[in-house]
């Protein structure tokens, strides 16, 4: 009976130390993970393509793990929004490895096409930038714990490009012989956007009153600074004959012309890691 009694009692004490003990774990495995969380960060948004369709992003994410042993993460998933608006959306599943007290960086393109954007705004001409936020979520497999997701967010603000603007500010008549007459034509060359622009290249034709007056290319670019115009003088020698009474009668007594300036330009801009752009244009209107 004593024996037994013993017994009991021994069996008693290993049951409570074995549960003392097991608080003791769970306390430890509370703050094991604890540790063992890594710390994940969105360390840069990179303008990799900027044009005046479209702009390519890519986004770098960071992970630390700040522990003695690998980790591995099992995909990561991320939404862009626009203006608070959710634009898009998208996951990747590729499975890394992350060595012990190391950091691992990994990247994911992001492309916001201005015509997508039209369905965010109203009018997004009208906008000369947009604000966008990029939130992330890691999903982190720890030991133990199983798979852990860490969330991490970046914001910022991107340009809305906008194509410069080409017209005839001026037509006026200067000498006028028999055959001939002497003609300058300005161009109103515009900036419309927040930041600065050098036009490279620029070949032009110009047409008044349904003939070609000029054709013909920038002679050295262009520095347009944001929101300013610039003017371009082309001196024109035309033919009196081939000019027609129309146009002669506009350019004598200031009646309004007709005229179409259509070409090519070639922009550069100050943004960092922007391309060169190669835009056509076609403007009609009349002038007096």
């Amino acid at each position: 009976m004593f024996f037994k009694k013993v017994l009991r009692g021994f069996i008693g004490l290993s049951l409570m130390s074995m549960f003392v003990a097991g608080c003791g774990s769970m306390g430890d495995l509370k703050s094991y993970t604890d540790t063992v969380k890594p710390k994940v960060k969105i360390a840069g948004t990179q303008i990799k393509k900027f044009a005046m369709d479209q702009v390519d992003l890519s986004v770098e994410l960071e992970i630390d793990n700040p522990n003695p042993i690998a980790i591995n993460t099992a995909g990561f998933n991320y939404e862009v929004f626009v203006n608070n608006q959710l634009f898009t959306k998208g996951e990747q599943i590729q499975k890394n490895s992350i060595a012990a007290a190391s950091v691992s960086k990994t990247s994911f393109p992001v492309t916001l096409v201005y015509s997508e954007l039209k369905k965010v705004f109203k009018d997004i001409k009208s906008l000369n930038e947009i604000e966008y936020e990029i939130k992330a979520q890691v999903n982190v497999d720890l030991p133990v714990v199983g798979t852990v997701p860490v969330n991490a967010a970046d914001s910022g603000k991107l340009p809305v490009p906008k194509i410069p603007k080409i017209s005839v500010s001026n037509i006026e008549l200067g000498k006028m012989g028999f055959k001939t007459a002497d003609v300058i034509l300005t161009l109103d060359v515009e900036n419309p956007n927040i930041f600065d622009i050098d036009i490279t290249s620029l070949i032009y034709d110009i047409n008044v009153a349904g003939s070609t007056w000029a054709k013909s290319s920038l002679k050295k670019p262009l520095e347009l600074k944001s929101a300013t115009r610039s003017k371009i003088n082309i001196p024109i020698k035309l033919n009196i004959w081939n000019m027609g009474g129309s146009v002669l009668e506009s350019l004598t007594k200031q009646k309004p012309l007709a005229y179409q300036v259509t070409g090519d330009m070639a922009v550069n801009t100050d943004l960092p890691l922007f391309s060169q752009i190669k835009l056509p244009f076609d403007y009609s209107a009349s002038i007096n």
